[in-house]
């Protein structure tokens, strides 16, 4: 852009502007993803009492600012009690999973993001009206460089986002599932167990 900046027209400007973000950002979260990966084959994630709700409302946030035209809703159950986890890898988990829905979602769909406490776990679901997947591609999703024919065709992606939120959910002593919505789309949820602080 810099060496045709006089032959480029104010709109085409743009359009390349917008590209070189989005693609600037798709390479900063796939660094991100493998960075990760590699901490966990190095160490155990410390495990701490980390409030869900603040984690969500920051990731949102962040999302917010760097996403306007997309709605995103945030259904937050009151009184959920901290989860055992490590607040940089549920942080990240909540903000590939929020990606993802986004890719795949209609301009005009909103992506929601629901946690509840269900027994002595917190579930956390994320929702979007995207084309779903089929029933027998559910646990496909979270395996390395997997991507289904009907999606990959579609919208561009290395098959490895799901993958790397298994790996820091199961590293956390939790589980993540997918299933399809009532209506189109998919819902992706993950529960973390409870913090339960040690008696000396």
């Amino acid at each position: 852009m810099r060496t045709r900046a006089d032959r480029i027209g104010p709109e085409a400007q743009r359009e390349l502007l917008a590209d070189i973000e989005h693609e600037t950002g798709r390479l900063a979260r796939l660094v991100e993803d493998l960075l990760l990966l590699a901490r966990l084959e190095l160490d155990e994630p410390v495990r701490e009492p980390v409030a869900v709700q603040r984690t969500i409302k920051r990731v949102s946030e962040e999302f917010r600012r760097a996403n306007p035209r997309r709605t995103l809703v945030a259904n937050v159950e009151e009184g959920l009690v901290p989860v055992a986890a490590g607040e940089l890898y549920l942080g990240q988990v909540l903000e590939n999973l929020i990606t993802n829905a986004d890719k795949y979602s209609p301009p005009e769909a909103p992506v929601q993001v629901c946690a509840r406490l269900l027994e002595s776990e917190v579930v956390v679901s994320v929702l979007d009206r995207g084309p779903g997947i089929p029933q027998e591609e559910a646990t496909r999703i979270f395996d390395r460089f997997f991507r289904s024919k009907e999606t990959a065709r579609k919208v561009r992606g290395t098959g490895i986002g799901l993958m790397v939120c298994k790996r820091l959910v199961e590293a956390q002593g939790g589980r993540i599932w997918a299933q399809a919505r009532a209506g189109g789309g998919l819902e992706v949820s993950f529960s973390l167990p409870a913090y339960v602080a040690e008696v000396e």
